[in-house]
């Protein structure tokens, strides 16, 4: 089909926004055909292919399908972390917080240390523990670092960030309740332990406070 006028255009805009809001939630036996037909039924006003009560039992047993899913893999998630914590902290040079916290000093920056209010900009690569990125300044276009308060970041960033000197490179190793937790987050699973090489470039604002 070819989209000729704004109004086709703009339609057909909101379909693949739709589309992309759920590329992320897509769910083993997620059917394309079934949410179009019921999207066309709901613009045109007809009645529901399937009865209200069915609909509503439908959602309550996904929901609850969906949650017991989610809580195994954050408990295998969990698992794996620790497993890798366990085996990183032994490393030469790997300093364990009281939090569990774990960092590695890669280079040692002679400037100042950041407080919690500061904002600071830094650049940094994230990834899984199996080595695959998930996220870094590079990625998503801030090549020359990015900026944000010291406290307005997961508590792991927050922890080293008032550790480190500007100028220091950091790889740190941060458990899951120091990170996205048993939620997770966008395309991090829930109970997933975290590794991020950091740069600190510099405190772009120091606090009045």
């Amino acid at each position: 089909m070819e989209f000729k006028t704004v109004q086709e255009k703009v339609c057909y805009g909101m379909g693949r926004r739709i589309a992309q809001d759920f590329a992320s939630q897509k769910f083993e036996g997620f059917s394309a055909e079934a949410m179009i037909q019921g999207l066309a039924d709901g613009l045109a006003g007809r009645e529901l292919a399937v009865p209200g009560k069915e609909l509503s039992a439908a959602f309550d047993e996904f929901n609850r399908l969906m949650t017991r899913k989610q809580a195994e893999a954050s408990e295998k998630s969990r698992k794996e972390g620790l497993a890798y914590q366990e085996s990183n902290r032994s490393r030469p040079g790997v300093t364990v917080t009281s939090s569990g916290l774990q960092y590695e000093v890669l280079k040692d920056g002679d400037g100042d240390i950041p407080g919690p209010k500061d904002v600071v900009r830094v650049k940094y690569k994230g990834t899984f523990i199996n080595g695959e990125i998930f996220d870094s300044t590079d990625k998503n276009g801030h090549g020359d670092g990015i900026e944000f308060p010291v406290n307005g970041v997961i508590a792991g960033w927050t922890e080293a960030l008032q550790l480190m000197r500007t100028g220091s490179i950091w790889k740190l190793v941060i458990p899951s309740e120091l990170a996205y937790g048993e939620s997770g987050a966008g395309s991090i699973p829930p109970g997933s332990t975290l590794v991020f090489e950091v740069e600190l470039l510099a405190i772009a604002m120091k606090s009045k406070e």
